[in-house]
């Protein structure tokens, strides 16, 4: 005779208190709790059943065979089945209402617009603060000290009185409080169902600093000489020709500053992040899954992620940096680079001053093509190492591979000498500074090259040259004729 089980009622008894709240409390979501909590009946089922097997042995009671039946085993792979896919679901969706949406679009209900407009005069202020909840705005500086909004606010609702019904809660307010003016959709205020959105054309006095905050939408502002402030939780943000910027996103896919006269810091984590023709310091502590570019920095460079740690005194050219890989060329340090629990592979080629790389995992191939050559000191854990160095200029090398070959490809008067398990290549050419490479696990391979030679013709072999066409045959000579 089987004994009875707790696990059942306790079932029951579980699905019935989630339906319960869910009618006393209709903003409870159980859709969003069954997706997010379900993993626990598993954990409380198991629990239970194992202290029922141990009562029963603690009683002197015949253990049963199984702890679970076929019958059990049939619930838990349905239960696995269901919860993974309210999981999946509920990532790409918004567990639901009366409207449904799915990877941010609207399934139901329909969009309708309503005009926005205001007009101020801006004479005396110093900063204009934006506070745009959702939606993209685009901020301008013009001649004058005239504020203009243009736009629309969009409305997703199941009809046109509703719509028209949330769109009197949320007026586009302009006021002013000493010499800050401030620019308000009023998304706030509105707590029912139906989802707003506000795009909004700003024209703005030139000489302003600008202050804007939101949670979902993109940020454009150009033409501003003051400082630019953004903080919201998700958008894109876009900046040319501006003063100083200060960005701060929780997620991005674009953070991208043109031709800044001042300062820019960036903090946060998104995408890509693109940073050009910057005057001031450049200081980024960003998180990022896509591509980073960095060109012409005229200050110092002080980067951070999750990762690494970068380091440059000037950006002459261009810094390009991926989830696999960094690349540089024309910089000017002292700089270092720190890669750790991640694997990439750097090249360099045209830096000036002292270089140090610390390097957890990736290849690295140096090319200090401008003299007079600078100090470096390049580590690798696991990777292979190549550096090619000029010969019109004087250096001292020292160059160990502890577990690797070596390829001196460079000649006199360095020299190969082996190791356990490696081998080195030192050797001193003139007076010059120190260039020490090291490498745990990996080749190394040290290369001869011009310093007048550019980095694009040393990474390229030439082309073969065309065999000289050979020569015709000379015409055979004709039998002289003899008289008869």
């Amino acid at each position: 005779m089987r004994r009875a089980s707790l696990i059942a009622p306790l079932i029951l008894i579980l699905i019935g208190a989630i339906f319960l709240l869910n009618n006393i409390m209709p903003e409870f979501s159980v859709w969003r709790i069954v997706a997010s909590y379900w993993p626990w009946v598993l954990v409380g089922w198991g629990a239970i059943r194992i202290v029922e097997i141990l009562f029963t042995w603690q009683n002197g009671r015949p253990l049963p065979v199984a702890g679970v039946n076929g019958g059990e085993w049939a619930f838990v792979i349905f239960l696995c089945f269901f919860g993974a896919g309210a999981s999946a679901a509920g990532r790409i969706t918004n567990w639901p209402g009366d409207r449904f949406r799915m990877l941010g679009w609207e399934v139901m209900g329909e969009s309708y617009d309503f005009p926005l407009r205001g007009e101020q005069s801006a004479e005396g202020v110093k900063k204009i603060v934006l506070e745009n909840l959702r939606g993209n705005a685009r901020l301008v500086g013009s001649e004058g000290s005239q504020l203009k909004v243009e736009g629309r606010m969009m409305i997703r609702a199941l009809d046109r009185p509703a719509a028209e019904r949330a769109n009197k809660q949320v007026p586009l307010v302009i006021s002013r409080q000493g010499d800050i003016l401030y620019i308000r959709t009023s998304q706030e205020r509105w707590n029912g169902k139906e989802r707003l959105t506000a795009e909004l054309d700003i024209a703005i006095p030139r000489n302003v600093n600008v202050e804007c905050k939101g949670r979902h939408g993109d940020f454009e502002v150009t033409g501003v000489t003051g400082e630019v402030d953004v903080d919201s939780d998700n958008a894109g943000v876009r900046l040319s020709d501006v003063g100083s910027a200060r960005i701060e996103v929780r997620r991005s896919d674009i953070v991208r500053a043109i031709n800044v006269k001042g300062t820019v810091d960036v903090k946060g984590r998104g995408e890509d992040l693109d940073l050009e023709n910057i005057a001031g310091q450049v200081t980024v502590d960003f998180r990022y899954t896509g591509d980073l570019r960095f060109r012409q920095l005229a200050k110092p460079l002080r980067f951070r992620s999750d990762s690494s740690e970068l380091a440059m005194e000037r950006i002459n050219g261009e810094l390009r940096v991926s989830r696999g890989e960094l690349d540089a060329d024309d910089f000017v340090g002292p700089s270092k680079i720190v890669v750790h629990s991640r694997s990439k592979d750097i090249k360099l080629s045209g830096f000036s001053q002292s270089l140090d790389i610390q390097l957890d995992r990736g290849d690295i191939e140096l090319r200090p093509n401008k003299l007079p050559l600078s100090a470096v000191d390049a580590r690798t854990r696991s990777g292979s190492v190549t550096i090619a160095l000029p010969t019109k200029t004087g250096f001292q090398l020292n160059a160990v591979t502890k577990r690797g070959e070596t390829d001196n490809e460079f000649g006199e008067p360095l020299r190969e000498s082996p190791l356990d398990r490696g081998g080195t290549v030192t050797g001193t050419t003139g007076s010059g500074p120190t260039i020490s490479v090291t490498t745990d696990r990996g080749s190394l391979t040290i290369l001869r090259s011009d310093a007048a030679t550019p980095v694009s013709v040393l990474s390229t072999p030439s082309a073969p040259q065309l065999p000289s066409p050979p020569q015709l045959p000379s015409a055979p000579k004709l039998p002289k004729l003899q008289d008869q």
